[in-house]
C-alpha cells in the first residue's frame, strides 16, 4: 500500500552515514549504528489507514508541528513502557499543500 512512501523514506534514511535498518515493534525502523532508532515507517498501524513516519523530536518540537500543522502531524500513541511519548508521526500520504517535501 505505501511502497511508494516507503521506498523513498528508505533512500534517504539508508543514505545517511551509520544507518541501518531492521524490523522492530512489528515495522521498518531505522537506527544509528543498529542502537538508537531514528524513524519507524508505518503503513496502516493498527488499521489507521495511514502512511506514516514516526521519529524522536527534541522538547517541544511535538507540540510546535502538531499544534502548528495538525493534519501533517501527529502525537504518535505511547507504549505501556512509554517509549514514542516525546516523539513526533508526519503523515506521508497527503498530497497538495499537506505533501511531506
Amino acid at each position: 500500500m505505501g511502497m511508494r512512501e516507503y521506498n523513498r523514506l528508505r533512500k534517504i534514511a539508508l543514505w545517511l552515514p551509520g544507518v541501518n535498518e531492521q524490523m522492530s515493534h512489528g515495522a521498518p525502523c531505522f537506527f544509528v549504528r543498529g542502537k538508537r532508532p531514528i524513524g519507524y515507517f508505518h503503513d496502516h498501524h493498527n488499521g489507521d489507514d495511514r502512511v506514516s513516519l514516526w521519529c524522536p523530536a527534541g522538547p517541544g518540537v511535538q507540540e510546535k508541528l502538531v499544534g502548528g500543522k495538525p493534519k501533517r502531524f501527529f502525537k504518535p500513541p505511547m507504549s505501556s513502557s512509554g517509549i514514542f511519548s516525546g516523539w513526533v508521526g508526519a503523515y506521508l500520504d497527503h498530497a497538495g499543500t499537506q505533501k511531506v517535501d
